[in-house]
């Protein structure tokens, strides 16, 4: 199972998708603007069911409805957090054409230990 995992690293980390992410100069605060967007509606959405259960708001729903409506949207919200959160490896450095961002996704190295 362990070596199974580093391939998978390995692999994650040569997609052309992770080398793109790696090295343009939007991408971080793209990945950034997205994390912070699927952390808002992961977490919107439970303090909506959580305010709801302790009797805040309308009542024209039950919390049962209420939890049926959100439900997509709270684990789509996770999802979106959990794949952006991966992207963690931030490397900030000053070059002679202006200040890099590089960042990769976790390494096989970060597995191995």
């Amino acid at each position: 199972m362990h070596a199974w995992l580093v391939q998978v690293c390995e692999w994650l980390q040569n997609t052309p998708f992770v080398l793109w992410l790696g090295h343009a100069q939007y991408a971080y605060p793209f990945v950034q603007l997205t994390h912070f967007t699927g952390l808002s509606l992961w977490l919107g959405t439970s303090l909506v069911l959580d305010f709801r259960l302790l009797g805040a708001g309308k009542k024209f729903m039950t919390a049962a409805q209420l939890r049926d409506a959100v439900f997509v949207w709270n684990w789509a919200g996770l999802g979106i957090a959990v794949i952006t959160g991966l992207a963690d490896d931030v490397e900030i450095s000053e070059t002679a054409a202006g200040t890099s961002i590089r960042m990769s996704w976790p390494s096989a190295r970060a597995v191995r230990t």
